[in-house]
């Protein structure tokens, strides 16, 4: 069946780094999801005439430069993956955020298209998807509820063996997109919109060091995992102490505008965030843990019901407890006695 319309969740808007990003990175991304062309596995093919229109702001077309170093900043947050040698871009939780696996049509639709991808990078990124979706279940025992039941089984595994034999052939860290268009690093976009044409110059200092690309999890999405989650590729460590604000030539700052500094100001801003991530993560995972290891006491306790009570006592699982409870009494009996001849 073909799409219609495009998910666009309301906690993608409320979400700090997502709406950090530049605006044409935005207009881009959501371009990307409203393409009638884009397959249920979350590809497209390259087409920069009709996305270019789509971002344009009033009469100002950007220019197909500015979506190509779009493309880019969007790969490097994990958003959008491209393939320039084979034209196809991938939308990569699309699958997760469309919730494709809840309807089993649609799901064998977006598995037949992932068995159709051509370019290796992509098909390492998709594989890596695919692992976290699972196939919806059919109940049933018409023929017909078995025939769709055995088209998925089926077409899951050819998508898994196409795109694991395909991926083998892709190096990690992924090469980026358009590296020819760009052979002195992207320029820096103007702070007001689209870069305007002959007045931007490429950064000469290149990113500072320290720099990261934030893994993001959105809350409240549907999805475990919001809108990236999980990592693909290989990332540069995380440094432990924050970027300087300013460019190695400003360390105090700068009176004029500068665009290292102002990079410099990025990355201060995403090592920020990463580490808000990080640190709501490590709660996340604590809570997590306790309550597993607490399911896991009652799982193997032969003394309290499934939730934990030993009759109307939060159980502690520990199968001496009474026995030491009965000796303290009868040890209480035997003083009380002494200490009232006394």
């Amino acid at each position: 069946m073909p799409r219609e319309y495009g998910k666009a969740w309301f906690s993608m808007f409320t979400d700090e780094h997502f709406t950090s990003q530049l605006n044409i990175d935005k207009f881009l991304y959501m371009t990307l999801l409203g393409q009638p062309s884009l397959n249920y596995a979350g590809v497209t093919p390259i087409n920069f005439k009709r996305w270019r229109k789509a971002i344009r702001e009033g009469d100002r077309m950007p220019s197909e430069l500015e979506a190509k170093a779009a493309l880019i900043r969007l790969e490097r947050n994990d958003y959008v993956f491209t393939d320039d040698d084979t034209g196809e871009v991938l939308v990569r939780s699309f699958m997760r955020r469309d919730e494709v696996h809840k309807m089993p049509n649609v799901m064998l639709s977006a598995l037949r298209a992932a068995a159709q991808v051509e370019s290796p990078k992509l098909a390492r990124v998709l594989a890596a998807e695919l692992t976290r979706v699972a196939l919806p279940a059919i109940n049933g025992v018409s023929e017909g509820t078995k025939r769709l039941r055995l088209n998925l089984e089926r077409a899951h595994r050819d998508a898994v063996a196409h795109l694991g034999t395909l991926s083998e052939s892709a190096v990690e860290p992924f090469p980026e997109p358009f590296s020819e268009d760009f052979p002195e690093g992207l320029p820096e976009p103007f702070s007001e919109g689209f870069s305007r044409p002959g007045e931007t110059e490429p950064f000469t200092e290149g990113f500072p060091e320290g720099s990261v690309v934030v893994e993001v999890e959105v809350a409240k999405s549907p999805n475990a995992d919001g809108y990236v989650g999980g990592r693909v590729r290989a990332r540069p460590a995380t440094r432990t102490e924050p970027p300087p604000a300013h460019c190695s030539k400003h360390p105090e700052g700068a009176d004029a505008p500068c665009r290292p500094c102002g990079d410099a100001r990025q990355a201060q801003t995403a090592w920020d965030a990463e580490q808000k991530r990080l640190t709501a993560r490590a709660q996340s995972d604590e809570v997590r843990q306790r309550a597993e290891d607490r399911a896991q006491a009652i799982a193997d306790c032969d003394i309290c019901d499934e939730d934990g009570y030993d009759r109307l006592t939060l159980c502690d699982h520990d199968p001496d407890t009474a026995e030491r409870a009965k000796r303290g009494i009868a040890l209480i009996r035997e003083t009380l006695p002494k200490r009232a001849a006394q």
